[in-house]
């Protein structure tokens, strides 16, 4: 009888041994998954926002073109990354500080690489009606070209009065 007093303590410590290494097997395989799905996640957040950082554009001029009625604006990808044309597509122009209608905008599509310039027109009669914000010559205007989360502001005028620019 004795002996088997002596085996039911070790057999009961065996088994809270089994259960504690299995515990912890478990919460082991757990936190690694986690903490790959954690990695993961923040590659990819890092890797957005990298791709952020390296996209820019610049306006380069403004001018009117009086004979088609129109405003021009001319912009560079001076970033290291193509600004795609499903971005282009969601540009925002502001003039002094109040947007312009897209419905006047005209973006040609396509994509725009590092270093390379877009024209965007716009159509004049816009700024000829009330509501909308004047182009006077001799005037200082700023403009604001916004893609997605990057921008560029351009500032004109006063210009000489025989410049068609701003």
């Amino acid at each position: 009888m004795m002996a088997r007093k002596g085996i039911t303590p070790i057999i009961s410590v065996v088994l809270l041994l089994m259960m504690t290494v299995g515990a912890f097997g478990l919460a082991y395989v757990w936190l690694k998954n986690f903490q790959s799905g954690v990695q993961e996640e923040m590659s990819k957040s890092a890797q957005e926002v990298i791709s952020e950082v390296q996209k820019s554009v610049k306006i380069i001029a403004v001018y009117k073109d009086a004979a088609a009625s129109q405003t021009k604006i001319s912009i560079q990808n001076s970033g290291k990354l193509t600004i795609r044309d499903d971005e282009l597509q969601t540009l925002i122009i502001k003039l002094d500080g109040k947007v312009v209608p897209s419905s006047i905008v005209s973006i040609p599509t396509g994509n725009l690489p590092p270093n390379d310039i877009l024209t965007i027109t716009l159509n004049n009669d816009y700024f000829s009606a009330s509501s909308s914000p004047t182009l006077v010559d001799g005037a200082i205007h700023v403009w604001e070209v916004i893609i997605g989360s990057i921008s560029s502001t351009y500032s004109c005028g006063p210009l000489d009065p025989t410049d068609e620019a701003c």
